[in-house]
């Protein structure tokens, strides 16, 4: 839950804690871990809204979290709710994340398949390496 979920004096949550808690489902799925696996309810709650504790962004490598989106789930979590991104924000990046990665898988795929090397996901299926090779001409 947000911070401000936890917090006695707020009389007011709006549709950002859904935000903060959609930061907390990306972490999960690019994680594969349960979010603060072992603590009680009590202690994510003191974690969450006392320390300002977030869930750990460097176990999550780089070809699994680009830049861009691990940028994303940290805004999702800022602790002033009005600060966090709206949801049409949150989908605009998830957008730009996707076409970046299509664009790495077909354009960059093509090079390094000639190349020889392995990035770490898959291959471009021949068309692929073929209509990225004609763009290039």
């Amino acid at each position: 839950m947000a911070p401000e979920v936890f917090d006695i004096t707020n009389t007011t949550v709006t549709d950002r804690a859904d935000i903060y808690g959609f930061g907390v489902m990306m972490w999960e799925m690019l994680a594969a871990q349960r979010p603060w696996h072992g603590f009680t309810h009590l202690q994510i709650a003191v974690s969450v809204a006392v320390l300002r504790m977030r869930l750990p962004l460097q176990n999550i490598t780089g070809t699994t979290c680009p830049v861009k989106l691990r940028s994303l789930i940290w805004s999702c979590w800022e602790p002033d709710p009005a600060r966090r991104p709206a949801a049409a924000e949150v989908v605009k990046t998830l957008a730009l994340v996707q076409e970046v990665r299509a664009w790495e898988e077909e354009v960059l795929g093509c090079v390094y398949v000639r190349a020889g090397i392995t990035l770490g996901f898959k291959k471009p299926s021949g068309r692929q390496r073929v209509a990225a090779m004609n763009r290039k001409r």
